[in-house]
Formats: C-alpha cells, sequence, structure tokens
C-alpha cells in the first residue's frame, strides 16, 4: 500500500510515517500541495499510483488542503481511469483529511471538496491502523469481485 503524505510541517510527516511504515505502507512525504498535484499526475502518467493520500487542510505556502483535494478530484474527473489501476487514467484516492482545528464546518468543508475520511490531531496509532485496516478490506472485497 502507497501514501502521500502532504502537511508543509515536515515534522507531522515524520511522524505519519514512522506510525504508517510498520503497519507495510509505503510513504512518500511532501509540503507543497501543489508538487503534491504535479507527483499524482506524472506518478499516474507511469503506471503508478498512490492508494491513501493524508491531506493537512490548513497550510501555508501555494495551496491550502481544501484546494489540493478539490483540485485532485476535479483532476481525477479530467482523466477518469476506465479501470481498476487501469494507466489510462487516474484512479480515485482514499483521501484523509487532517487538521488541528476540529470543527463541524472544517469537516463539512472537507468532504465538500472530496475528502473520503477527516481526522483531527493529533493522529494516533490507533486512529492510522484503522485506516489502513479499513482500505485493504475494500482492496480485498475489490478483488474478490473480479474472480
Amino acid at each position: 500500500m502507497k501514501a502521500l503524505l502532504l502537511d508543509d510541517n515536515p515534522m507531522n510527516n515524520l511522524i505519519l510515517e514512522r506510525f504508517l511504515l510498520p503497519m507495510g505502507v509505503e510513504c512518500t512525504s511532501l509540503t507543497s500541495g501543489g508538487e503534491a498535484l504535479r507527483l499524482i499526475e506524472a506518478e499516474a502518467k507511469a503506471g503508478r499510483w498512490f492508494d491513501l493520500f493524508f491531506c493537512d487542510i490548513i497550510m501555508g505556502g501555494d495551496l491550502d488542503g481544501f484546494e489540493v483535494i478539490s483540485r485532485l478530484r476535479k483532476l481525477e474527473k479530467q482523466r477518469p481511469a476506465p479501470g481498476p489501476r487501469s494507466p489510462a487514467g487516474i484512479p480515485p484516492l482514499v483521501v484523509v483529511a487532517l487538521t488541528a482545528m476540529r470543527s463541524a464546518k472544517s469537516e463539512d468543508k472537507a468532504k465538500e471538496v472530496g475528502a473520503d475520511l477527516f481526522l483531527s490531531k493529533p493522529i494516533t496509532r490507533l486512529m492510522l491502523a484503522d485506516v489502513v485496516k479499513r482500505l485493504e478490506l475494500l482492496i480485498s472485497q475489490c478483488a474478490m469481485q473480479k474472480t
């Protein structure tokens, strides 16, 4: 399983990596929203995909997390994948919005722009293990449907 971690604070990315790596999740960490979108598109063109995208909502710099998620979902619609993991498009990522500012308004906005899950910081191993377990179950269910 591959995850893209986006947070303008490199220390937050490092903490997520330390939690996810022992769960068998390969991590790529970035601090720029624009860089994350370019990487997702480049990886898709090369036939590689991320399974999970952990995106901080409140970031300084070029784009905030809401805008990154919104642009990602537009990109996925512009280049739809005809089948699971098809090189012809970008398959939908499972997007986990992260924020230290827990509010119903933030959670609603994150879901409105396309986040699948919303987690409040501080993030714990247990929270991440639940996300990974749910995604593994979903992947195995999809694989069983193909056979």
